[in-house]
């Protein structure tokens, strides 16, 4: 994982020791792999790591329960809208 979005997603989680980096790249790539698997290509915008990392966090703190709180769900949602309004607008 690149050091900088470890960074962030480390400051994000409010982790503030190295103990569990592995354990939180494998979220991460997991994260990834979940948004990817929503239609929703990996970006540099804020708005994607916000995703993946709410994600991570939410894996992280409760473990993998498949439910996202109303807030994730909506930015997912959203990120979902704007991969297909890309798709379709032939501005893009």
């Amino acid at each position: 994982m690149d050091p900088e979005v470890r960074r962030l997603l480390t400051a994000h989680c409010r982790i503030d020791h190295d103990e569990d980096d592995s354990y939180l790249t494998m979220l991460y790539h997991a994260a990834r792999d979940y948004l990817g698997g929503a239609g929703i290509q990996e970006s540099d915008s804020e708005k994607y790591h916000l995703a993946a990392f709410s994600l991570v966090l939410e894996w992280f703190d409760g473990g993998v329960t498949g439910n996202l709180t109303i807030g994730l769900r909506s930015l997912i949602n959203q990120l979902k809208h704007e991969a297909v309004s890309n798709q379709t607008d032939p501005a893009f």
